[in-house]
């Protein structure tokens, strides 16, 4: 009788380990909304160029501040303090199970750029700056001083200097600016120096040139990038974000996301 008694209370701890074996749970697919989709083609072609075909993706152009509800956002972390260029933001999902959070695959990016509550995304016209030899940073033209000058219709129109944009390199022999469709020219220290960046009208001037410079040169337009050739770094970019008020164009993000669709994050 003792050895039945023993062999009941066996099977019973047995069957208590099996079934706790069986029981866990499978963990719930998460599911995320790429950020892509929040930024439609024709709002930015909007406030680029209007007369652009529709197809025309200046995306790009544009640094993309996430700001949540409460009005915070990776701007004020001192792991962050920066926007993300387009090829960043793309990369990065909304994940509304999980406090409406946006995330990122890459682990290099900060923490900080997980927002909670994620509400909108504002973007600011930038220029990729570069040395031939040095790394490459972007230059948020709203936050550089603006000057009234004339533009090409003989109208008085906001602008910045091109010298403004690369500030911080001294003795260089050259400077190249590339386009958004990858067209690209090349200045001299003089002409960078004399020259202007109409902010809304999206082309050069160069006020004591101009009459020397073929059409391309002078009026060249969309600045996407500039890369510096010789010289020296002596200052670091040191403009920093333009204001939000500066923004050229605020997105809500949808509470409600049927129209768009997800994607199971696998690596969440």
């Amino acid at each position: 009788m003792k050895h039945f008694f023993i062999a009941l209370v066996a099977l019973a701890l047995l069957s208590i380990t099996a079934c706790s074996e069986d029981s866990n749970p499978t963990a719930p697919a998460i599911y995320g909304y790429s950020l892509e989709q929040f930024v439609p083609l024709n709002d930015v072609i909007a406030i680029t160029d209007y007369e652009a075909d529709a197809d025309s993706d200046f995306r790009d152009l544009y640094a993309y501040q996430i700001i949540a509800d409460d009005g915070w956002s990776p701007r004020n972390s001192s792991t962050a303090g920066y926007d993300l260029s387009w090829d960043q933001l793309r990369s990065g999902y909304l994940v509304p199970d999980d406090q409406h959070k946006t995330w990122f695959p890459d682990p290099l990016l900060p923490g900080a750029f997980r927002v909670k509550n994620a509400h909108e995304i504002r973007l600011y016209r930038h220029v990729r700056v570069q040395h031939n030899d040095g790394e490459a940073y972007h230059v948020q033209l709203g936050a550089l001083p603006v000057e009234v000058v004339e533009n090409w219709n003989a109208a008085c129109e906001m602008s910045v200097r091109l010298s403004d944009i690369i500030l911080g390199y001294e003795g260089y022999d050259s400077v190249t600016l590339v386009s958004e469709d990858g067209y690209s020219q090349s200045y001299t220290p003089e002409q960078i120096e004399d020259g202007f960046y109409h902010l809304e009208t999206e082309v050069t001037t160069f006020p004591t040139f101009n009459d020397d410079m073929s059409g391309g040169q002078k009026r060249f337009k969309k600045i996407a990038s500039i890369t510096i050739h010789g010289g020296t770094e002596v200052q670091h970019e040191a403009w920093g974000n333009a204001a939000e008020e500066e923004a050229d164009l605020t997105i809500t993000l949808p509470t409600y996301l049927d129209a768009y669709d997800s994607t199971e994050l696998t690596d969440y």
